[in-house]
């Protein structure tokens, strides 16, 4: 049944948190009270709970009561509806330890959900914070929707469309995706500086299906050498010596501590970390689009958001800085950016006019949410409480769901990257390659939409081949803004000098 109408990993601050006394008895929110852009960004936050609750399990949602939920949800212009594409719920990642054992592939052998067997490289997701896994899943939704619309053309409420005159795909006309976070992406989105917040208003002169259109001021990078726009990295805690990364630039304070770094994060140039924030990762889908390199191969332009809806933490000038505004051209002429337009003038693009036309800078509405995850939550603030520290993200389960997966979302152990069986007695505690994996992914868009089965098992070189292979234009426009846009030049990589996901 499809879900219709009706980011971070634990983190502890850099620093010793401060102490504050309260009142015997005093209790406040556990969200903190605000006020939401609009009633479309209420809808996109309401109908994106509602997944949550439908499709994990009460016995999840009762004792974590504060997680981060991601959806990406489609908007059908013709009749307003709007039905959930993908649900990540999520704020683990894996430890470098598990990483350099996946890179350095010990020959492991893993089930998979239909019996199959997978090793080499992919079999774990690296990375389980709720935007990415909702994004994987989305991926997910997509090639379903592809093989559908190719076999079964009469299916209802396909978001995609053959293109006229090719074989390729796209987004119907009159279809928009929105994002939804139930917390500020981590990295960039949190770092709540170098710039003037405000307080958000609620428009009430746009309709149920209606979201802001304003231009993107042009944000001044005035404090750069300090941060501003930097790249960050999650954050492992287990690691305890740092080695600093020797840079060849010009000396920047941002770049000698990661004092700076909002909680559970860290400077690209230390070795505490390799999986870039949920913040650095929107931005590149800003650029890149949502669908991947693969899937790139059989879509006529790049899928991208229309809007981004934030609950926790949200604030309006930091989330667009973090999310897009820092990737614009730095000397740029115009006042503004063009919001969900796509400007190609944005980077100084040297790989062909029509990969340039296809691959641009998307500003999407950024708008925050008045609905509460957990509205009745409150907090006892009595005695001695260490300031920011009331949420904790204790669990290392994560989900993933896609409407074709049907009522439960897949099980994840954040910890290790492996989906777990929790349905049964005979697969519970069982560790199998999870849906969204990469190798999952990569063998269902080969074998079911491509048609070109993957060799296995899997490497990061053989995956870097295989998307230059297949999609080029994509790994081109990639490379591009890897190499020419000075936001993205530190992008760290998983092997050598190829800048992946």
């Amino acid at each position: 049944m499809e879900v219709q109408e009706s980011s971070q990993n634990s983190t502890q601050k850099n620093e010793t948190p401060s102490k504050q006394r309260h009142m015997k008895g005093a209790v406040r929110h556990a969200e903190k009270r605000r006020t939401g852009t609009c009633k479309f960004s209420d809808r996109i936050a309401s109908i994106s709970l509602e997944c949550y609750r439908q499709k994990v399990p009460s016995s999840f949602r009762d004792v974590q009561k504060q997680t981060c939920v991601s959806c990406i949800v489609a908007h059908f212009g013709s009749d307003g509806h709007l039905e959930v594409q993908s649900l990540g719920v999520g704020t683990k990642f894996l430890p470098e330890q598990l990483l350099n054992k996946e890179r350095d592939d010990d020959g492991s052998i893993y089930k998979g959900v239909d019996d199959s067997s997978f090793s080499g490289y992919g079999c774990r997701v690296r990375d389980c914070h709720a935007e990415v896994l909702a994004r994987r899943a989305f991926c997910r939704k997509l090639c379903h929707d592809i093989y559908s619309l190719r076999h079964e053309p009469s299916r209802k409420r396909n978001i995609l469309e053959l293109c006229d005159s090719s074989t390729k795909v796209k987004l119907r006309p009159d279809v928009t995706l929105h994002m939804y976070s139930s917390s500020a992406p981590c990295g960039n989105a949190t770092l709540k500086k170098f710039a003037t917040l405000r307080k958000e208003k609620f428009n009430s002169t746009l309709g149920t299906n209606e979201w802001p259109s304003l231009d993107h001021e042009i944000i001044s990078p005035h404090s750069t050498h300090l941060g501003q726009f930097s790249l960050l990295l999650k954050k492992d805690q287990n690691v305890r010596e740092v080695a600093w990364r020797k840079v060849y630039q010009k000396r920047c304070p941002a770049n000698e501590t990661d004092d700076w770094c909002p909680p559970g994060t860290t400077s690209v140039f230390t070795n505490q970390g390799s999986i870039h924030t949920c913040s650095d990762k929107i931005c590149r889908w800003n650029y890149l689009g949502l669908q991947g390199s693969l899937l790139a191969s059989v879509f006529e332009t790049p899928l991208y958001m229309s809007s981004l809806t934030v609950g926790r933490k949200f604030s309006s000038i930091i989330c667009r800085r973090a999310v897009c505004c820092r990737a614009v051209k730095r000397k740029n002429k115009r006042t503004n950016c063009h919001t969900n337009t796509h400007d190609a003038g944005d980077f100084p693009i040297k790989c062909g006019a029509s990969t340039a036309r296809r691959y641009s800078l998307n500003h999407p509405s950024i708008m925050g949410t008045g609905v509460y995850m957990d509205d009745a939550g409150v907090l006892e603030m009595c005695c001695k409480t260490e300031v920011g520290q009331d949420v904790r993200f204790v669990s290392p389960l994560c989900w993933a769901w896609w409407p074709n997966l049907g009522e439960k979302a897949e099980c994840i152990d954040g910890n290790s990257g492996f989906a777990v069986g929790v349905a049964d007695d005979e697969t519970k505690g069982t560790q199998i390659v999870s849906r969204v994996s990469t190798v999952s992914l990569i063998n269902m868009i080969c074998c079911e939409i491509i048609e070109k089965k993957p060799k296995l098992p899997l490497t990061l070189k053989s995956i870097h081949a295989l998307k230059c292979e297949i999609s080029p234009a994509h790994e081109s426009a990639k490379l591009c803004l890897f190499n020419e846009n000075i936001t993205f030049q530190d992008w760290r990589c998983r092997f050598g000098q190829i800048k992946d996901n």
